[in-house]
């Protein structure tokens, strides 16, 4: 699976223990077999990713469960988890003992509410114009010359003559 598919099922399993919170231990549990999973393997089993890895952290950094630190600096000192993602192992230990931020909780809609939701707050699907509005230009017509008339052309006086013979050297 790719990275941000799995990232979606840690925020998936965090949320039931935000919604369900006589099931936070089970939700820990959880996290818990997954780090130490990881933890265990080698690069030749090739599950490592860093970036998975930076993003369950910090949902577990959401879930302000420190009971999962001993987890987690298993995993950074491995050098498994992305710290661009997360942060440093000390910020994440820092910040995982503060109060739960409501935030955090996702509400739960049903299907009709979310696509409601969506259209309403994703770019792209407002029926009203936005200030990224492309307006078109007006066409600007190309330059076009005059006909040139060549030596041996009739003369446009309307003599007869040919050009070269009749208005040529008053032309120049």
């Amino acid at each position: 699976m790719w990275t941000y598919a799995r990232s979606e099922i840690a925020a998936c399993v965090k949320q039931i223990a935000f919604h369900q919170p006589e099931r936070k231990s089970e939700v820990l549990r959880w996290f818990s077999e997954v780090f130490r999973f990881i933890a265990a393997a080698s690069v030749e089993d090739n599950i490592i990713d860093s970036d998975f890895l930076g993003l369950a952290v910090w949902d577990a950094l959401e879930l302000r469960a420190p009971e999962l630190l001993p987890d987690i600096k298993k995993l950074f000192d491995l050098g498994y988890v992305s710290e661009g993602i997360c942060g440093e192992y000390q910020n994440v230990e820092r910040d995982i003992k503060e109060p739960v931020c409501d935030r955090d909780k996702k509400e739960l809609l049903n299907i009709f509410n979310r696509y409601t939701k969506i259209i309403s707050t994703w770019a792209g699907y407002k029926d009203e114009p936005d200030d990224m509005t492309y307006e078109k230009e007006e066409k600007e017509e190309p330059y076009r010359a005059g006909l040139k008339i060549g030596r041996n052309d009739p003369c446009p006086c309307g003599s007869g003559k040919k050009f070269k013979k009749c208005c040529m050297e008053k032309c120049k």
